[in-house]
């Protein structure tokens, strides 16, 4: 049961990811479209702003289970590295714990903005009205598969299954 359950959430966090990368070639085509249509045409194009603030809404909580799922978050390591592997391996649960607390709330929360969203059909209050209620159900998705792949990294560690710890990947900054 549990291989099952890491297989789907590995396949969700692909997929994700996949949706952060589109998100962020939107954002750049978007941006500098933008700014050519500024510099060379003197307007700006209509809304760009507002909808470039959406994708990297979408972006940002798309991508946060493959950071999670590849250990890629920013952290200083001065301290920790100078603890036990014992030490490391326990306090990375406690993180995992609090990361499952932290993101199963923002999940929680955002999900019951984007379903107020979807029932009110809300829109970007800009010079075009677009869409914005994909964009909160993309965040309430990307903070439950985030949490998701915390719980799966729980369970790989009751099972013994020793997946790196930030300070054996790299002393001072992680990538």
């Amino acid at each position: 049961m549990l291989e099952g359950f890491d297989r789907t959430i590995r396949f969700l966090t692909r997929l994700g990811y996949w949706v952060a990368v589109a998100a962020t070639l939107l954002l750049m085509l978007l941006g500098g479209l933008d700014v050519i249509a500024t510099q060379f045409l003197g307007t700006p194009i209509p809304a760009a702003l507002e909808l470039q603030e959406v994708l990297l809404a979408a972006m940002i909580f798309m991508g946060l289970a493959h950071v999670q799922h590849k250990r890629q978050h920013i952290s200083v390591e001065i301290v920790v590295s100078r603890f036990s592997e014992t030490t490391r391996r326990r306090l990375n649960l406690l993180v995992l714990v609090a990361s499952v607390f932290v993101l199963g709330v923002i999940a929680w929360r955002s999900g019951v903005l984007a379903l107020s969203s979807i029932e009110m059909r809300e829109t970007a209050g800009a010079s075009l009205a677009f869409p914005i209620y994909p964009a909160k159900v993309l965040v309430a998705l990307g903070a439950a598969l985030a949490c998701l792949e915390c719980v799966r990294q729980i369970a790989c560690w009751f099972r013994g299954e020793h997946e790196p710890v930030a300070a054996q990947a790299a002393v001072g900054l992680s990538h």
